[in-house]
C-alpha cells in the first residue's frame, strides 16, 4: 500500500535561514515528499518576509493564514505585544504587493483528502478561533477532545500557533482524531533553538501512522546580527539563542 510523505511547517516567521535549514534536514532524512502544508504564520518576528513567501508559494501544496500573516497584509497589528507589533508593522511595510495581496486571501482552514477512506483538516489556531485560538499542550484532554467535536469528520487535525510540538490522539465525531503540532520553524519556544517541523507518513489504511520530527540547526547569530540591523527589537533576536 503507497505511503504518502507530509512536511508540516508553522510558525516560520521571516526566518530564511531556519527555513533552508529544515528543506535541507528533510532532503538529507527524508528525501522527496509528496506533499508540503503551510500552517500558518509565515511572516513577522524576523527580517525576510518576501523571501520567505516566495519560497513557501513554490513549495507548499496547503497555505492556511495565521495572526501575524493577518496583521502584515493589513497593516495592523492592534492586540500585539510592543515587540510583536514592532515587528509585524516592519514585516508589512516590507511586503510587495503581490505578497500582500497573497497573504490576505489565504483560507483560514482548509478540509480535504488525500484518501478517500480519510480526511485532514489545516488551521493555525483552533476550531473554535482558527487564527488567533492556542491549543495548548497542558490544556485538559476533555477541551482537547471538545475542539475536535467542533470538526467534520477528519483523521488529522494539523496546526501551530503555540510554536511547541504536540501529537495528541484524541475523540472525535467519527472516531479518533490525532492533532499535530510541528512546532516553529522560525522561532521555536520549547526550549530548544533548532528549527522544528515534523514529517507524517500516511497511507490509505487509517491504522497506518509514523510521526517523524526534524529538528535542525541554523545560524542564529547571523540572523540576530541582521535583525538588530534593521532595527527589529532585541528581545525577539536574543530569545532565538535560547528557543524561548
Amino acid at each position: 500500500m503507497p505511503v504518502k510523505k507530509i512536511l508540516l511547517l508553522a510558525d516560520i516567521h521571516s526566518n530564511i535561514y531556519a527555513l533552508n535549514a529544515i528543506f535541507d534536514k528533510v532532503q538529507e532524512e527524508i528525501g522527496k515528499v509528496d506533499y508540503t502544508f503551510g500552517l500558518g504564520d509565515y511572516v513577522g518576528y524576523s527580517c525576510y518576509p518576501n523571501e520567505v513567501l516566495d519560497i513557501c508559494k513554490k513549495r507548499m501544496d496547503i497555505m492556511v493564514m495565521g495572526n501575524h500573516d493577518l496583521a502584515a497584509a493589513l497593516g495592523n497589528a492592534d492586540g500585539f505585544n510592543r515587540d510583536a507589533k514592532t515587528a509585524a508593522l516592519w514585516n508589512s511595510e516590507q511586503l510587495t504587493e503581490e505578497n500582500r495581496t497573497f497573504l490576505s486571501i489565504l483560507e483560514t482552514q482548509h478540509h480535504f483528502h488525500i484518501f478517500e477512506t480519510y480526511s485532514f483538516f489545516v488551521l493555525h489556531g483552533t476550531p473554535v478561533d482558527p487564527i488567533n485560538g492556542y491549543l495548548r499542550p497542558e490544556i485538559p484532554d476533555e477541551k482537547k477532545d471538545d475542539y475536535l467535536k467542533m470538526l467534520p469528520a477528519t483523521r488529522f487535525m494539523f496546526n501551530g500557533h503555540t510554536h511547541i510540538p504536540m501529537v495528541y490522539r484524541g475523540k472525535g465525531i467519527a472516531g479518533e482524531t490525532i492533532i499535530i503540532n510541528p512546532g516553529s520553524v522560525g522561532q521555536p519556544r520549547d526550549r530548544d533553538p533548532r528549527a522544528s517541523a515534523a514529517v507524517l507518513f500516511v497511507s490509505e489504511d487509517p491504522n497506518y501512522l509514523e510521526l517523524k520530527w526534524i529538528r535542525a540547526e541554523y545560524n542564529i547569530t547571523d540572523l540576530a546580527r541582521e535583525m538588530r540591523e534593521k532595527k527589529l527589537p532585541h528581545r525577539l533576536a536574543e530569545r532565538l539563542f535560547f528557543g524561548e
